[in-house]
């Protein structure tokens, strides 16, 4: 069972759920309240009824990824955090004794001021990361991708350049999920990858101002301070183009999908 964690003003009806719905047969989805702790017990009532029974695998995007951490811990649940928020209680101030509107329901709520002190108490410390399967992609706008990397260093981790909060194209890693869910941690060791052909098009074009031959042969160096970085983890592959002072990670293909360029 997947149980998934709305975000901060969303709802049960996101699009990820119905996404998630029809490719999964059990997926199970709350209204949260408002209100972090009232949230998390109701979290906590769902899970002790049915964790004894059956395998849960805990899902949450932004505000949700938190949640997720926090019932990860303490009941040594999976978890796969969708650019999640690490510090809610410092990037939510801004709402802080305001009126603010669901994104998916004709309804406003107010973020009470005291909520800031529930989310800081529901912080984890000594999260055992490898638990968690991280997508991220670095052009989410509301949060910055790395806090989460840094928060988590140990987890299996996919980082998509650009894409934004929502996490675009959701549905292409089904099958990393379904993977993740149903296999054990000591799992898929040493599976070997290459980079797909869209993926080397997206290096190409973050590298052609600084070079018009790119290298398509050499994997340890393109071009003068332009290099490769593999980054291998349990259920797909990371490479990490690094070019003078900058660099960017693009997703790489996972077992078997190999495709040519």
């Amino acid at each position: 069972m997947i149980l998934y964690i709305h975000g901060f003003a969303s709802s049960s009806k996101s699009n990820k759920v119905t996404l998630l719905k029809n490719k999964f047969n059990d997926i199970v989805a709350l209204d949260l309240s408002t209100e972090p702790n009232r949230a998390i017990k109701q979290l906590e009532k769902f899970i002790e009824k049915y964790y004894t029974q059956t395998n849960i695998t805990l899902m949450g995007s932004s505000l949700g990824g938190f949640y997720a951490m926090y019932l990860s811990k303490k009941y040594s649940l999976k978890a796969i955090l969708i650019n999640p928020a690490i510090n809610p209680d410092i990037t939510l101030v801004q709402y802080k004794d305001k009126k603010v509107k669901n994104y998916l329901k004709d309804e406003f709520f107010y973020f009470k001021s005291h909520y800031l002190d529930q989310l800081k108490g529901l912080r984890v410390s000594e999260f055992d990361s490898s638990k968690v399967l991280l997508l991220l992609q670095t052009g989410d706008e509301v949060l910055d991708y790395k806090a989460a990397l840094d928060f988590l260093p140990e987890s299996k981790s996919i980082i998509e350049s650009s894409g934004s909060h929502q996490f675009e194209n959701f549905e292409n890693y089904f099958e990393i999920i379904e993977n993740f869910c149903m296999k054990n941690n000591d799992e898929d060791k040493g599976l070997k990858f290459r980079i797909t052909s869209e993926e080397f098009k997206k290096i190409k074009k973050e590298v052609k101002n600084i070079q018009s031959n790119f290298n398509e042969i050499d994997y340890e160096s393109i071009g003068e301070g332009i290099s490769y970085e593999f980054l291998p983890f349990e259920f797909g592959t990371q490479v990490k183009i690094k070019y003078y002072n900058n660099e960017f990670i693009l997703r790489m293909a996972y077992e078997n999908d190999y495709i040519n360029y």
